[in-house]
């Protein structure tokens, strides 16, 4: 009898055991499922000094399908070989896909290296958000020119709309977008928001989204939310918060530069029942649409050596309000720091001004300039926040302004930027 027992307690032992080794390797299958799924498709082997290498479309979309599958391919490199033209076939962005709950089911966190070299023929035409040639990164997006369009039509409110990124959480260096990224709707209850012609929205971690009621406050963990060396060269039309470079920024954009007109299509008069000039602000601008979130500020948006040259307005009509050559909206926590703008305003209907169209009290503008021929709403036309300090063109084409702009920015010596200074 005591020997049965003990033989019961020993096969137990020996049952118990064999399922935790399976619980082990189960777990340790699942963690390590972005280095097997992608071993075997791309050579190299996915490190900094053997990237993944990327030499036509067949590598882009595959790229796209394994991370709309659940891989994130964290700490994998990849690197382009070679022109890739797309061909305007549907794409797919790489991640994205709203999960309901303010974020996104699926996200790249690798390191994608463009080498220089040019994608063309991105083709998106949808009804939903994340949108761009990356949905969703939480990794580095880098060094390469994007040529193409996006275009989203919401059968319900969608955001997150970008030429290069819908959502970026990481980093986005040295990439210049030509893409042309039009988003909207003609639906009174329906609206596109968070457009821009590098990303849709940028965050170092915190930000605000919208649950169909009210806004909801979020963090997203592991975080960066830098976008640098970057310029768009894209049309950005939409309806609200719409940037050249981002739709709402929460994170650092710095040493960037857009030349592409910016439109609203946003009449304030014809969503949701709203009266002429009442209800919401489009916020939108040449760098940021918004630089942080209005109302209660949770977010922290910084711009930092930056520039615009392009037209930003409403695409028809007068009644928009919101906007400016920096940024549309600024709250609190949030600053605009070495910049300038020369691109011209159309006419809205209120808070439309050279640098930043409406701010918070405790906003900053500092050493940020306007060219001195640009309109602006008359009732704050004389102040330094919301125009920067005014100066002639001839004396924004000077050594002695770019010197002022600190030491981001050199004079255009070669000509491209309408001899405006240009960063170095």
């Amino acid at each position: 009898m005591i020997f049965e027992k003990k033989r019961m307690k020993t096969k137990t032992f020996f049952t118990l055991t064999a399922a935790a080794a399976l619980m082990l390797c189960a777990f340790m299958i699942i963690a390590s499922a972005d280095v097997m799924a992608a071993d075997n498709y791309y050579k190299g082997r996915g490190t900094s000094s053997s990237p993944y290498k990327i030499s036509s479309a067949a590598d882009l979309y595959h790229l796209a399908a394994k991370v709309n599958k659940g891989t994130t391919y964290k700490g994998k490199y990849f690197r382009v070989t070679r022109n890739i033209d797309l061909k305007s076939r549907a794409w797919t962005p790489i991640g994205g896909k709203d999960n309901g709950s303010g974020s996104a089911k699926y996200k790249f966190r690798g390191n994608f290296n463009g080498n220089n070299k040019i994608i063309s023929g991105l083709h998106i035409s949808v009804k939903t958000g994340y949108c761009g040639l990356f949905g969703y990164n939480l990794g580095t997006v880098k060094s390469f020119t994007l040529k193409g369009s996006v275009t989203c039509t919401p059968a319900k409110d969608a955001g997150y709309i970008g030429g290069v990124v819908g959502f970026n959480a990481g980093t986005v260096r040295n990439v210049t977008s030509y893409v042309k990224v039009k988003a909207g709707t003609s639906s009174r209850t329906v609206c596109a928001v968070n457009i821009g012609g590098i990303a849709g929205f940028n965050t170092s971690g915190r930000y605000v989204w919208y649950d169909g009621t009210k806004d909801r406050q979020a963090t997203v963990s592991g975080a960066k939310g830098i976008i640098t060396a970057c310029t768009n060269k894209g049309m950005i039309t939409g309806e609200r918060r719409i940037g050249g470079i981002a739709g709402e920024n929460a994170g650092a954009i710095s040493r960037c530069g857009n030349t592409a007109g910016v439109y609203t299509t946003f009449s304030t008069s014809s969503k949701r029942g709203n009266g002429s000039g009442g209800g919401y602000g489009n916020g939108y601008g040449g760098i940021a649409g918004r630089n942080g979130n209005n109302n209660t500020a949770y977010e922290t948006g910084t711009i930092t050596d930056c520039y615009n040259t392009g037209e930003i307005g409403p695409y028809a009509g007068t009644d928009s309000r919101w906007y400016g050559g920096i940024t549309g909206f600024q709250n609190n926590y949030s600053s605009i720091t070495n910049c300038y703008t020369t691109g011209m305003l159309r006419a809205g209907y209120e808070d439309w001004y050279p640098v930043a169209g409406r701010q918070d009290p405790a906003a900053k503008v500092t050493n940020t300039y306007s060219l001195d021929t640009i309109a602006s709403a008359s009732d704050a036309s004389a102040e330094e926040k919301y125009c920067g300090i005014r100066k002639t063109a001839d004396e924004m084409k000077t050594e002695t302004f770019a010197a002022l702009l600190g030491g981001a920015f050199r004079t255009d010596t070669a000509g491209s930027n309408g001899g405006y200074p240009v960063l170095k």
